[in-house]
């Protein structure tokens, strides 16, 4: 699934792509996001560790910053923001079976571009 406030706060700074959010918080209107630059670390069982450059950096993003990103996603690849062009979303997870998907509620199942955004 596509890391929505990651990809907003890389393209509204004009952050590295490797650049991705560590906290959130809720603010009226958006969201403070804590992140930096990450690095992938394998450990000696096989897992991927992911590190970040200390310290965190601060940025704001608005729910429109959102927005606008999903919708120059969808102009560029014509699929659906929620679902990335599957037709379903995660709508749940269970620790014995893993994710639980539905159809997309916003294209309908098409994985098309809608304007409903």
């Amino acid at each position: 699934m596509k890391d929505w406030m990651s990809e907003t706060a890389r393209e509204k700074f004009n952050l590295p792509e490797e650049w991705r959010w560590a906290q959130s918080e809720a603010i009226p209107g958006g969201f403070l996001l804590k992140g930096n630059v990450t690095t992938e670390k394998k450990s000696k069982d096989g897992k991927t560790k992911t590190i970040w450059k200390r310290p965190l950096d601060k940025y704001i993003i608005t729910k429109e910053d959102i927005r606008r990103c999903q919708k120059k996603y969808e102009e560029l690849t014509e699929n659906c923001a929620h679902c990335e062009g599957t037709g379903k979303h995660c709508c749940g997870w269970n620790k014995d079976t893993g994710n639980d998907f539905e159809t997309c509620s916003t294209c309908k199942g098409s994985g098309k571009s809608t304007t409903s955004l």
